[in-house]
């Protein structure tokens, strides 16, 4: 038992990039003590110099006229350049942020900054994504309510992904708490359902609903859509927190990581209380559905 609490506390730092003195995920964490890297990545991309470029941004300077929108191609964290191969996308002006955007050219020769002859360059792209129709929301969207899905390059972190797998089972093994949803993504909670109190369990002395403690989950091998064979998988901390919305929470917050295709992962958080789990899927369908409808592989810059 000594050694699966070790093994937990080794990924939770890996996870969380905590320091030494860091603990692994527990029931008894301080309900204050947040994971807010979705609410952070958020501030980041707004503080960000340079940002007004999208706004100065006139599609009719551009040789090819996109109907507004800006072409923006991934770069990695290793080669962040205008010459950076990387897969491309396209975005209305002033409808997205991103992440360490590479130096411009100073070429005169090239079109103004954002046109397909000269996109903009950066580490990661964040973007808002609201139901655009009742069909949306039917197939699993909550009405009414964005969500910012930020789209990064290289491995964009993956480890966590794979971070999130191996807590999933180490809780299975330490707490016995797992359940499955319709959509067949196993959820595996940090504290065992007290015997006689359905749906709870007891911590510092107090009856809580499972519902609210941390959980990580994971879809089961081959029941969804995977890449390298690492199955969707994210975490749900204490209730009670801050979104990188910046809406105050009503249930958990939760957090998706995933490499949805080379050169291409995906990050998004969301409110419990409006998503609830035997939706994860559904939300998560449309979520992917977006990112590519937004590509531009016309304008990917490929590796020699």
């Amino acid at each position: 038992m000594t050694r699966l609490r070790q093994r937990i506390g080794r990924a939770a730092r890996t996870r969380h990039r905590l320091g030494p003195r860091s603990r692994p995920p527990s029931p008894r964490a301080p309900r204050r003590r947040r994971a807010r890297a979705g609410w952070g990545l958020a501030l980041l991309l707004c503080a960000l110099p340079g940002l007004g470029a999208a706004s100065e941004f006139d599609s009719s300077k551009c040789d090819v006229d996109l109907g507004g929108d800006m072409i923006v191609r991934l770069g990695s964290e290793t080669n962040l350049t205008i010459e950076s191969p990387g897969l491309a996308f396209r975005f209305p002006a002033g409808l997205y942020w991103r992440a360490l955007p590479a130096e411009p050219s100073d070429d005169p020769s090239l079109p103004p900054l954002g046109c397909p002859g000269n996109p903009i360059v950066a580490l990661s792209i964040g973007f808002p994504f609201r139901p655009a129709s009742p069909a949306e929301v039917a197939e699993g969207a909550p009405a009414l309510w964005p969500y910012t899905i930020i789209i990064s390059g290289g491995e964009g972190r993956v480890e966590i992904q794979k971070n999130n797998i191996q807590i999933k089972d180490d809780f299975a093994r330490l707490y016995g708490a797992c359940d499955m949803t319709e959509e067949r993504v196993e959820f595996c909670r940090s504290c065992p359902e007290a015997e006689g109190q359905p749906g709870h369990c007891k911590i510092d002395g107090k009856w809580v609903p499972q519902s609210t403690v941390p959980a990580y989950f994971a879809a089961l091998p081959g029941s969804y859509d995977e890449m390298d064979g690492i199955p969707f998988a994210g975490r749900c901390s204490w209730s009670d927190g801050f979104l990188s919305v910046g809406a105050r929470a009503k249930g958990r917050p939760c957090e998706i990581r995933y490499k949805l295709m080379e050169g291409l992962t995906v990050f998004y958080s969301f409110d419990d209380a409006r998503l609830p789990e035997n939706r994860f899927l559904a939300f998560d369908r449309l979520v992917r559905k977006r990112v590519l409808a937004t590509r531009a592989p016309e304008y990917d810059r490929v590796a020699p």
